[in-house]
């Protein structure tokens, strides 16, 4: 049995890393822009971060009225400390009837540009922007790669951290009043605690400053929702050995704070709470290779 729950445990964590990063990738990386206006039509896909050293592109596709082809697309930029934009003409890409694109120059990691794009006459007058919205602009972020060993920490210790999870899982499932399993889910809660303090913190603040220049942008030092959310799945996970002390390292169900039922109900929220944060914080790049 205790081999079985292994290897539902591996397996599970490994198909949780297989749809992590397409989770995020379609939650998260990207957004669509559209405008319509004097029966011209503006798609835009934004891509939000950008950790490949050549000039990003920027592209667009419009759909033209049949009598016109009169109108310039513009690309206006701006670095995250200026106020003016700069202007990058759109020009339609060879062999394609109504694809434009542009690029703008790397930035460094933890960089932005601001932009948005206006669609005018020859002559200067709007027509339609994206997005639509007056004032409203998309920032592009420079992010850069981290180390293939450091990559391979962080995310061997976040795995690790998912796997004993889910054997908490299992043992949680299974456990029942003043069973000596207690024991061994206190002890698998307390590797999941351990895994995540070093594998979310330690080697998730090198990564960041691989990534972002910024060893960590939590609460309250910034405003980054994933490290943010690291941090409440760590301290969860570092209380839940503090309120089962008395089956920690001996067998004194009573020295427990909470009781067998607590434990269990603390445990699969612990579980579902970790798989939330990997699911929806983009916490893994891919392999830096």
């Amino acid at each position: 049995m205790k081999l079985v729950k292994v290897f539902l445990s591996f397996l599970f964590t490994l198909l949780l890393f297989w749809i992590t990063p397409r989770f995020t990738q379609q939650t998260q990386q990207r957004d669509y822009f559209d405008s319509v206006a004097e029966r011209f039509l503006i798609d835009h896909d934004a891509i939000y971060r950008h950790s490949i050293d050549d000039d990003p592109e920027v592209t667009a596709w419009i759909t033209t009225p049949a009598d016109t082809s009169s109108y310039l697309l513009k690309l206006l930029y701006r670095n995250e400390s200026d106020t003016s934009h700069l202007v990058k003409l759109m020009e339609q890409v060879t062999g394609s009837y109504d694809l434009h694109a542009t690029t703008v120059p790397h930035l460094l990691k933890g960089q932005s540009y601001y932009y948005h794009l206006e669609l005018t006459t020859h002559d200067g007058r709007l027509i339609t922007r994206i997005p639509e919205e007056p004032g409203r602009e998309i920032r592009l972020y420079f992010e850069g790669t981290p180390g293939l060993i450091l990559w391979a920490v962080h995310v061997g210790l976040m795995y690790l951290a998912a796997m004993y999870g889910f054997l908490s899982f299992f043992d949680a499932i299974t456990l029942h009043r003043g069973e000596r399993k207690l024991g061994k889910l206190s002890h698998k809660v307390l590797m999941v605690a351990f895994f995540l303090l070093f594998g979310g913190l330690v080697a998730g603040a090198l990564v960041s400053r691989s990534r972002f220049g910024y060893f960590w942008g939590g609460w309250p030092i910034g405003a980054n929702q994933a490290h943010s959310m690291v941090e409440i799945l760590i301290i969860y996970w570092l209380a839940l050995p503090v309120l089962f002390k008395g089956t920690l390292f001996r067998f004194k169900p009573e020295k427990n704070i909470v009781s067998a039922g607590g434990a269990v109900v603390l445990t699969l929220i612990g579980v579902l709470f970790m798989m939330a944060v990997y699911l929806t914080q983009d916490l893994f790049v891919g392999i830096p290779l």
